[in-house]
């Protein structure tokens, strides 16, 4: 098997810039709402020095609802000024409609840079009443339709995602075709994560995670290229040609892929618990699974276990009475270890 190379720059840099949200999403893992008071100009100035450093091909701005920060526009305008340098730039937003002085600077940035390197990404989680419901906002599928129409009429490029549940799975068919009908360069099918204001009774079954895998396979196999894309670590369960490149690595967290948070969501420590659940049931489709042989696989990952201590390092260094918390963890450990031995 190839080793794991690492690159000198991240492939992908996911910003939350603000916590502030007008939705109510019903699976939104971070719960926002208030702008956190932490938000402020320095904090902006010094995440875009490290951008400038670690220079990301691909910067994912996002929130709560990006367009809710007032710093939004000159973080854009510095991170233009990157030039060459400058990464290909998403920002997530649900509220276009009501932002088209936003939507020209991005279009005069883009005409200013080497090429458009700059565009939206919009959220549709069902067609009218359905993704009205999943946001918690009466009316909003038509304000996304027209956040849709304002990018067209500026010819500022933006992809589509959708986030399936239990409750809108049967939508994803009908959404897919309204992103290909409207000239969306990408669907994105991104992974529901039960926290924060997520909750495990939206949780797709097994057997429908093992269904949307397929279904991700078939739609690209059918249009001839990767337009719909997800998690590589999901698509790697069906997909051989995949799971024998030598690139792929399964979840590239902390290898290609970094966050930046305005804060951890609420509930952080089941995100990599749900992850590791979506990715064991569907392969086993609920048949029983040895647990000791996958816990002891995994912790002879020797990739895995250096991104996983490195965060909880850095994590560690932020807390107060830091000292106790090692001490527990240490003590934890060891008991894991009499346990697996």
């Amino acid at each position: 098997m190839s080793r794991i190379s690492i690159p000198e720059r991240p492939y992908h840099l996911s910003w939350d810039i603000t916590t502030a949200c007008n939705l109510k999403c019903r699976f939104c893992y971070s719960a926002s709402g208030k702008r956190d008071p932490q938000e402020t100009p320095e904090l902006m100035n010094a995440v875009i020095d490290n951008i400038r450093e670690l220079q990301p091909l691909h910067l994912g701005i996002g929130g709560g609802e990006p367009l809710l920060s007032p710093y939004l526009g000159s973080v854009l305008e510095k991170l233009g000024a990157m030039g060459e340098n400058t990464p290909n730039i998403t920002i997530d937003s649900m509220i276009l409609y009501d932002h088209e002085p936003l939507v020209k600077l991005v279009k005069k940035l883009n005409k200013e840079l080497p090429d458009p390197r700059i565009g939206f990404y919009v959220s549709v989680h069902g067609i009218g009443d359905v993704h009205d419901t999943m946001v918690g906002v009466e009316g909003h599928f038509q304000k996304v339709m027209e956040s849709i129409h304002l990018l067209k009429k500026h010819g500022v490029w933006f992809g589509m995602g959708f986030v399936p549940t239990h409750y809108n799975i049967d939508q994803i068919d009908a959404v897919f075709k309204l992103a290909l009908s409207v000239g969306a360069t990408i669907f994105n099918v991104s992974q529901f994560v039960p926290v924060g204001r997520g909750q495990y009774a939206y949780n797709l079954t097994p057997r429908q995670y093992r269904t949307l895998i397929a279904w991700v396979v078939l739609h690209n196999k059918e249009i001839n290229y990767r337009y719909v894309v997800t998690h590589e670590h999901w698509v790697g369960i069906v997909d051989e040609e995949l799971f024998q490149n030598e690139l792929f690595v399964g979840c590239s967290a902390g290898i290609y892929y970094f966050g930046l948070r305005s804060k951890l969501p609420e509930g952080f420590r089941e995100i990599g618990a749900a992850s590791l659940f979506a990715g064991i049931t569907a392969v086993t489709d609920g048949q029983q699974v040895d647990f000791q042989a996958i816990v002891l696989e995994i912790l002879g990952n020797t990739m895995f276990m250096i991104g996983l201590l490195s965060f909880i390092l850095i994590y560690l260094l932020r807390q107060p009475n830091r000292g106790l918390v090692v001490d527990g963890i240490v003590d934890t450990g060891r008991t894991l270890a009499q346990v697996l031995a």
